[in-house]
């Protein structure tokens, strides 16, 4: 019984995985989203997911204010219009701090303010994972 233990074991070979319907149709949304072909307001919404999720709310505020193709306000407010609360009051909360020097910084308070929003986000981000599953749904395959 103890060689066994040195004995060279047969690897198996797994299946690959299947993945239901919904995985699909969830991959294939953000699939269209790297293309920019899903439509307002859930690309916007997918970029504030990815963006905070990569950064927090100061790095993508940030990210997004020095973009040529957006304007911050216009995003925030496409935002505003679907994201239910308490994230809707946090983004505001966010976007109004950042505001007070969107080119410099911010100072340890305000620093401390949108480390609050990010918490806040992260404690409901199933909100927001929610809102894109139910687009995903309508995905053809």
């Amino acid at each position: 019984m103890f060689f066994n233990f040195f004995k060279r074991k047969k690897r198996r070979i797994d299946k690959p995985i299947e993945l239901s319907k919904e995985d699909l149709q969830w991959n294939k949304m953000w699939d269209m989203w790297t293309t920019a072909e899903i439509e307002s307001p859930y690309l916007e919404l997918m970029d504030y997911i990815g963006g905070v999720n990569n950064g927090g709310h100061h790095c993508h505020l940030d990210n997004t204010y020095n973009r040529t193709d957006v304007k911050l306000k216009e995003y925030v407010d496409t935002l505003l219009s679907i994201i239910p609360e308490p994230l809707k009051s946090n983004l505001e909360t966010a976007y109004k701090t950042y505001m007070i020097n969107p080119d410099g910084e911010l100072g340890d308070e305000n620093s401390d303010i949108l480390d609050e929003c990010d918490t806040v986000y992260y404690n409901n981000e199933e909100l927001l994972n929610q809102i894109l599953r139910e687009r995903a749904k309508k995905i053809e395959l």
